[in-house]
């Protein structure tokens, strides 16, 4: 029995099948007899023990802080959920399948937050979500400027162009009903003041006739237009509202080389 098998042993008697390392530290040195055994003597065995089966195309075992799973100071049994005729399904076929799920999984993760964004007041989407996002876009010295439903900017913030620093206003537009029209672009590029770009971040989606209005026209602000799918993909690529589930290493027989 390896090290991994008894702090796998460990982890399963308890209640749980979760532990603090400095538990489990204790119980392993009485299983090995080793005094003052070092909590990084379980960690490494642990994150090796999950490289090595991962290598090999096996499922790992625990979770882990290293690997995102779990939290700092614990560790504890991966759970495996599928069921006997779901695991025969995918490895009949798996190259294909696994995709699939994980394109399926996906599209569920992006449902459930487009979903979750619009279940959001008004104030919480014009102040502290929409700081998130646009610091996510790239965005500096954001400052949340008004919380009204006036068509006014809600915010300030500053961008690189190249080498150059430039200023910004936004408009939160946290709309349930129709698209944002034409009108809301008009606006925002006639608000006075000397910033050369406008931004509308909206938890909806833009018309036809607000997207051709707001292409770039000479001697007029800029106007750039952040919508729902916008959204989605940077809380997915920032990690704002979602996790990244780890997934393990899979193989594809390709043949073996015969000729040079």
């Amino acid at each position: 029995m390896t090290r991994a098998d008894r702090i796998f042993q460990i982890l399963k008697l308890h209640t749980n099948q979760r532990m603090e390392v400095r538990d489990i530290v204790e119980k392993l040195s009485q299983k090995e007899g080793v005094p003052n055994l070092h909590p990084a003597a379980v960690t490494t065995t642990v994150c090796s023990d999950n490289q090595s089966k991962d290598t090999r195309g096996e499922t790992p075992r625990f979770n882990h802080s290293g690997d995102g799973t779990e939290e700092r100071g614990y560790i504890s049994i991966r759970e495996k959920k599928e069921s006997v005729r779901s695991i025969k399904a995918i490895s009949e076929n798996y190259y294909e399948s696994i995709p699939k799920i994980i394109e399926k999984a996906n599209a569920k993760a992006k449902s459930e937050l487009k979903k979750a964004i619009a279940e959001l007041t008004w104030q919480e989407f014009e102040n502290n979500f929409l700081e998130q996002i646009l610091d996510a876009l790239g965005f500096s010295e954001i400052q949340i400027t008004q919380r009204t439903r006036d068509g006014g900017k809600d915010a300030e913030c500053q961008y690189k162009r190249g080498l150059v620093n430039s200023k910004a206003i936004v408009s939160a537009k946290h709309w349930k009903g129709k698209k944002i029209g034409p009108d809301e672009v008009q606006r925002l590029r006639g608000l006075k003041g000397d910033t050369d770009t406008g931004v509308i971040v909206t938890s909806n989606s833009f018309s036809a006739e607000a997207i051709k209005e707001a292409e770039p026209s000479q001697n007029q602000r800029s106007i750039v237009l952040i919508d729902i799918d916008i959204i989605v993909d940077t809380c997915f690529t920032k990690k704002i509202g979602v996790d990244k589930v780890p997934v393990q290493s899979f193989f594809k027989f390709s043949g073996f080389k015969t000729g040079p």
